[in-house]
């Protein structure tokens, strides 16, 4: 025999004897639960016994655990060696990561590049990282991951920023999409719920949000408080794993929260760990870089080192579904391949192990496995131990019914079994005459789409060759599914026998026949299968729709995630089928051609000549407009602005922000390009009529501005205004330069941050009456502004504030420059007493020894600043509260202005006047239901919620401010750091 086969047999036979030695220990204990109460008459057992049985059990399952570990995986199995693709040009591979399929994506440190390889190492693609457009540049790709879309995402360090590579576009080769601004990531992964996970190194934190269809991110959530992350991979619980350079790996749930560390939980020592994956079993897998080994950190029992020898620098780490643990060893440039063998439950998967001699086995749950997993046996030796006589719980019963109303609006008519045929009917054929039904058959629903009636008199050839113009235009394989026989006109039967005969000149499979019923309101509906064998015939359900709101309609499915996103994309193409034969309902119904058809037909052809009229009018008007942007777009970004003054001014001022934004917006709505689909055209559509709306409120507030000269009047205002808040400000340091609230300050200290504090005011009245002349002047001309719209004057308006409290500002920035470097100079001069210092490389805290005199001198300068510190702490107090208020004044007056550009108000006015067009699904309202005879349903539209179309059609604004936690705004403020409200939250901050 082989002796790797005999191995391997030997191996099974070890572990099937751990797994029942397993079950045997839940067998005794189960036995045992009845003893183990303390009410008399059922046995003798103390309680020192019991927890003696507890404790043994519990070293039982440790004892097996780590005998498990140990013989399930195998220790430096090196399987191949996967060169880099982009060669010794660039440096080692740093990046890795393995999708479903076995694909590898592998990226090199300082390399443009993102290669595809497969299992065995063959390049299948290589993709250039490089943005096309007007703002070409390349990016270095630091890690990759596969989105749940199959897209491939990347973090760029170098950047700051996570691009995402979109092969749906315009473009024959695809195209990279910056998607978000980040301080600097690292490591990057998608987690169970296809959220994106983003290391960002220099801040220290986890980010964690959704990209929707659109690639806007949704619910942006961090972790902070981290040193140094590098790697993340994503747990199959829905939390992630992440490494921290020269530090720990730390373990989070799905709600953010800190589950635990890895040296805490198995008293594991790490160098630099970098590279971390989980794999199918839960278990957690990191390269240590500076110990060069791979260790598997199990669920239960002590690590396992899978690779101690051959790595020179790993960094990145993937595991496969197929048994492979792939590691990025940067230090020889290669991508080295491991045996990591899979979980051996699905190998006991169906398997019955016997307990004792063969004849008893051990009892088991509705479901369950007879070789129970690992983590299962242990909680259930855990839980006996703990609570020996509590009886399994039951659920009630019927819990989680739903009631018949509300089953009726559910979609439940694409789950119905193989053998029913839908059939979709308009409404609006109800009274057609005879003759014969067209549509569209979905064979993978068996269902049938009637579009519309062909009325008689008509010649078979000429119907064919319409349906084929038709399908030529509408790309809808439209076709003669069947017969439509009016009884109130018809009262012959040889029509009706006419009717069935013309399945044979349109031959289709299966042949719907609809008649009306004697006097009923109702149709009956059959099929007709000449050419099949089975003779029993289909259930048959009627559905009757609105084709003109399912024409309009927009439908807006639910996302992958969902679990009716698979009904949803069924729903869809019934949808897709009547949307797309918008030319057959676009006929004029008094059009006399070849073949009379009923259908709903658009009303109002005056009505769209007015229209066209005024799209051909339009099109010089988008031709000059466009002109004009041009030239505008050419100046701003010509040279001359791109000087530190006017460079500076235009990044600072919010009216110049706001000037592009609407610019942008301007040369959307004039483009000369169709939209390609829904999306793009509602988003046209939104800008549009927030345009509309602001220009009318900003000519309002003009128009009031400019009446009973309230210029002049608010003119007339500003300097008292201006005045009596300085008269207030010196007063406050008068008073802060005595003995403010009875505290006792530095004297000297404060009377030199009192007079300069006061000269700073003097100098500001004097400007203020220096540009007092030509306040009314500015503010004439600021009021035209108003005529761009509401926003432009709010953004005007604060900027406004902002330079007439430019004062108050200096003073923020003077205290807290101060109060900063007295904290900072205070915590540095704490680590030198306890003989530690702050190492800046490593970015952590390290022992080290001083001298006598250093000592010495530090407990000098500790003592100054500490009896310096109150004085300059009130100082920063009082003038960070008054530029709190005025950040807070501008930030109303910027979330008004957000809300304005980025509130859809079309859509929200198309939800509110004709809700069918925005459709979220379908609910069926049950006709009649009788025995023998087809279930006939109407299908009306869900529309879509406020909420949701906001979320779904929200216009993306250049709002810039950092949205920073509570937590982390106090962290600053206490530390006395400066908080710009201009700062983009992606720059770094000094």
């Amino acid at each position: 025999m082989d002796h790797t086969l005999e191995t391997s047999q030997q191996k099974e036979k070890l572990l099937k004897t751990i797994y029942t030695l397993q079950l045997k220990s839940i067998t005794t204990l189960q036995t045992a639960s009845p003893l183990l109460n303390s009410q008399r008459g059922m046995g003798m057992v103390t309680q020192h016994q019991v927890n003696q049985l507890a404790d043994k059990a519990k070293s039982l399952c440790g004892d097996l655990d780590n005998i498990k570990n140990l013989l399930h995986y195998c220790q430096d199995d090196l399987v191949q060696r996967i060169p880099n693709p982009t060669g010794s040009r660039y440096g080692g591979v740093c990046g890795i990561h393995c999708s479903l399929d076995g694909s590898i994506y592998v990226t090199a440190e300082s390399a443009p590049w993102v290669h595809v390889l497969s299992s065995t190492g063959q390049t299948l693609r290589s993709l250039p990282c490089q943005q096309t457009g007007k703002e070409s540049c390349t990016f270095l790709p630091e890690d990759v991951t596969v989105t749940r879309t199959g897209m491939v995402a990347v973090a760029d360090m170098m950047n700051g920023a996570i691009w995402v590579f979109n092969p749906h576009t315009s473009l024959s080769k695809g195209e990279w999409l910056k998607i978000r601004k980040v301080g600097s990531p690292r490591g990057i992964g998608v987690d169970s719920m296809g959220k994106i996970l983003v290391a960002d190194y220099a801040q220290g934190e986890v980010h964690r949000f959704a990209l929707d269809h659109a690639f806007r991110t949704l619910n942006i959530h961090s972790v902070p408080d981290l040193q140094g992350p590098r790697y993340v991979s994503p747990a199959p619980n829905g939390g992630f794993v992440v490494s921290e350079e020269c530090g720990d790996v730390s373990v989070f749930t799905s709600s953010r929260k800190l589950l635990c560390s890895l040296s805490s939980k198995y008293g594991h020592q790490f160098g630099n760990p970098a590279g971390v994956c989980v794999d199918v079993d839960g278990s957690i897998l990191v390269a240590d870089e500076q110990r060069r080994t791979v260790h598997l950190f199990p669920e239960h029992g002590s690590p396992v080192c899978l690779v101690s020898t051959g790595l020179r620098r790993p960094a990145g780490l993937a595991c496969s579904s197929f048994g492979h643990l792939f590691v990025a060893d940067a230090g020889e440039n290669c991508v080295k391949v491991f045996n990591c063998p899979v979980s051996s439950r699905a190998r006991w998967q169906g398997e019955s192990l016997a307990i004792g001699d063969g004849e008893q086995q051990a009892p088991m749950g509705e479901g369950e496995c007879p070789a129970l997993p690992q983590a299962r046996v242990t909680a259930r030796l855990r839980l006996l131990i703990s609570q020996p006589s509590r009886q399994p719980h039951r659920p009630a019963l019927g819990a989680g019914r739903v009631s018949g109303e509300q089953r009726c609006r559910v979609y439940r008519s694409i789950r119905i079994a193989a053998m029913v045929l839908k059939v979709f009917f308009p409404s609006c054929c109800s009274s057609a005459e005879s003759g014969i039904l067209i549509g569209r058959w979905i064979s993978e629903q068996n269902s049938a789409v009637i579009l519309a009636v062909v009325h008689f008199p008509f010649i078979p050839v000429q119907v064919k060759q319409y349906l084929s113009e038709v399908e030529r235009v509408t790309k809808v394989s439209v076709s003669v599914l069947g017969s439509w026989s009016n009884s109130k006109q018809e009262k012959e039967k040889s029509l009706s026998e006419f009717l069935e005969d013309l399945g044979t000149i349109f031959s289709h499979e299966p042949w719907i026949q609809i008649s009306k019923e004697g006097d009923s309101k109702f149709w009956s509906c059959s099929t007709l299968q000449k050419h099949s064998k089975n003779s029993k015939e289909e259930e048959i359900i009627l559905v009757y729709y609105d084709q003109r709101k399912v024409m309009l309609s927009h439908l807006h499915p639910p996302l992958a995630t969902d679990p009716k996103a698979d009904d949803a994309s069924k729903l869809s193409a019934i949808f897709d089928t009547v949307a797309k034969s918008k030319i057959l309902f676009m006929t004029d119904r008094y059009d006399d051609g070849p073949i009379k058809l009923t259908h709903w037909q658009s009303d109002g052809v005056e009505a769209s000549i007015i229209v066209e009229l005024m799209k051909q009018a339009s099109v010089p008007a988008c031709m000059l407009l466009t002109f004009l942007l041009s030239v505008i777009s050419g100046i701003c970004r010509s040279r001359v602005l791109k000087f530190w003054p006017l460079s500076f001014l235009w990044s600072k001022l919010s009216i110049c922000e706001q000037l592009g934004h609407r610019l942008q917006h301007l040369q959307v709505i004039s483009s000369n390009k169709k939209a390609q689909n829904q999306t793009q055209l509602m988003r046209k559509a939104n800008i549009f009529v927030s345009l509309l709306i602001d220009v009318a409120l900003g000519i309002l507030l003009m128009s009031w501005l400019y009446r009973k000269n309230r210029i002049g009047h608010l003119a007339d205002t500003l300097i008292p205004v201006a005045d009596h808040v300085a008269e207030e400000l010196q007063d406050l340091l008068q008073w802060l330069m005595g003995a403010p609230a009875g505290l006792k300050m530095n004297r000297a200290l404060d009377q030199v941050l009192g007079r300069f504090f006061l000269y700073h005011i003097h100098l500001w009245i004097s400007y203020i009456h220096l540009m007092s002349p030509f306040i009314e002047m500015i503010l004439w001309y600021v009021g035209l502004s108003a005529c761009l719209g509401l926003t432009v004057a709010l953004c005007i308006l604060s900027d406004i504030i902002a330079l007439l409290t430019f004062h108050i500002y200096c003073f923020y920035v003077y205290g807290a420059r101060l109060y900063c470097l007295k904290i900072y100079g205070l915590s540095s001069l704490w680590r030198l007493f306890r003989g530690k210092k702050w190492n800046v490389l490593r970015q952590r805290v390290d022992s080290c020894s001083y001298d006598l005199d250093q000592l010495f001198i530090g407990t000098l300068l500790f003592t100054i600043l500490l009896f310096l510190l109150p004085t300059t702490a009130l100082y920063y107090l009082v003038f960070t509260l008054l530029r709190l208020l005025v950040v807070i004044v501008q930030g109303l007056i910027h979330l008004l202005v957000d809300l304005i550009d980025s509130l859809p108000l079309y859509s929200i006015i198309l939800r509110l006047c004709r809700s069918y067009r925005l459709a979220a699904g379908v609910k069926f309202r049950v006709l009649e239901q009788q025995d023998g005879k087809p279930l006939r349903l109407l299908m009306q539209i869900n529309p879509l919620s406020y909420g949701n179309v906001v979320q779904t059609y929200r216009l993306p604004t250049y709002s810039c401010y950092p949205r920073d936690s509570w937590t982390s705004l106090c962290k600053k403020l206490f530390l006395g750091e400066l908080i710009y409200p201009w700062k983009h939250k992606g720059e770094k901050q000094d």
